[in-house]
């Protein structure tokens, strides 16, 4: 059994895929103790210290083992930077059980995170990134900085410019946050001088991200659920 809380939601993935998904902000004891009958692994992954806080102090009382996947576990690539994630590393851990080649991953979530990963001598490792807001994070803080503008969520747009106030602010939203990891990604690819990036999108709104793009993303529903799969399959509780 393996558990993700993320910053907007919870997904409980089985060894068959995600089996169930509820906003972070309503995860309760007893929705996870539904889900743990004959369950006798279970690794949880957090970017929200206090959800896992909650989670890990009644687990703790009920005498339910658990562990918990940080930036301490024995990635199969290198990263140089200190506090990172796990949303980020098990992303890339994902992308490396489908490729071996270097490679580009993109969270859409709450926040975007865009990941560059090489090779040297056959290893990986994690170069850089950038993170930047989320589409609906984006439309949120415009609505929430400006005296007028409407509370909006995103979606396909209907073209690339708006012929309204809500058109302008999801087609921009949306358009200019592609096409700006777009160029981020040819930037980088052409100062690396890398022929080619395979390109991973993952994340709540990671099929909106591929479908806006004019690169070759490739859309993986589970990615993060199989890198938490890959990084503990030695481990035994």
């Amino acid at each position: 059994m393996f558990i993700d809380i993320g910053n907007s939601r919870t997904k409980i993935f089985s060894d068959t895929g995600v089996s169930s998904s509820i906003e972070t902000k309503d995860i309760n004891i007893d929705y996870l103790l539904g889900r743990f009958k004959n369950e006798k692994d279970i690794f949880i992954s957090s970017v929200v210290p206090s959800a896992l806080k909650k989670i890990g102090n009644e687990l703790n009382s009920l005498k339910i083992k658990f562990k918990v996947i940080d930036d301490k576990w024995p990635y199969s690539f290198d990263f140089p930077f200190e506090g990172m994630g796990t949303d980020r590393l098990l992303n890339i851990e994902g992308a490396l059980t489908l490729t071996d080649r270097p490679c580009v991953i993109v969270g859409s979530g709450t926040a975007i995170t865009v990941e560059f990963v090489l090779f040297k001598n056959g290893r990986a490792f994690l170069d850089s990134g950038v993170i930047i807001p989320g589409f609906n994070l984006a439309l949120k803080s415009l609505h929430d900085y400006t005296a007028q503008l409407p509370l909006l969520e995103s979606k396909m747009p209907n073209d690339f410019v708006g012929r309204n106030t809500n058109e302008a602010m999801i087609n921009g939203v949306c358009y200019s946050t592609v096409r700006g990891v777009e160029g981020l990604i040819e930037d980088v690819r052409s100062k690396m001088k890398i022929d080619e990036f395979k390109l991973f999108v993952t994340g709540g709104a990671g099929e909106l991200f591929k479908n806006l793009s004019l690169k070759n993303f490739i859309y993986v529903e589970d990615l993060i659920f199989k890198g938490m799969k890959n990084i503990t399959r030695k481990e035994v509780m």
